[in-house]
């Protein structure tokens, strides 16, 4: 791969990384470490709906995988950066053949070629 290719794919991560660790930080400070009554803002902890506390709930789980999520793919992004520096970026991490272009331009943080990840894929 040349060195351009390398420098974009590059610069595409650093602000998909800068990106997702803002959002996950604004995130984290507005969700967690708050007590039911900020959540629900109620004034009162007493005659809560039972519902409403279920209601509460799942949208704090939400709230929690989509978080998971995004730490998820932070990682991944970081994990291609660090490839980058080790100068294995564009390898397939399974049969060590050449990401597409095509395939990093859709999904920059790939370690696997298309034919592993569909194979890793089926298995599931």
């Amino acid at each position: 791969m040349k060195a351009k290719d390398i420098k974009i794919f590059k610069e595409t991560l650093l602000k998909e990384k800068e990106r997702l660790f803002n959002d996950l930080d604004d995130k984290e400070k507005k969700q967690l470490g708050k007590s039911f009554k900020d959540v629900s803002g109620e004034i009162s902890s007493h005659k809560i709906h039972m519902a409403d506390l279920a209601s509460d709930s799942a949208e704090e789980n939400t709230s929690l995988d989509l978080l998971s999520s995004e730490e998820k793919l932070l990682r991944q992004i970081q994990d291609a950066i660090n490839r980058i520096e080790r100068k294995n970026y564009g390898k397939c991490s399974q049969c060590n053949k050449t990401i597409s272009i095509k395939r990093l331009k859709a999904v920059p943080y790939a370690e696997l070629c298309l034919k592993c990840k569909e194979n890793e894929e089926k298995s599931l």
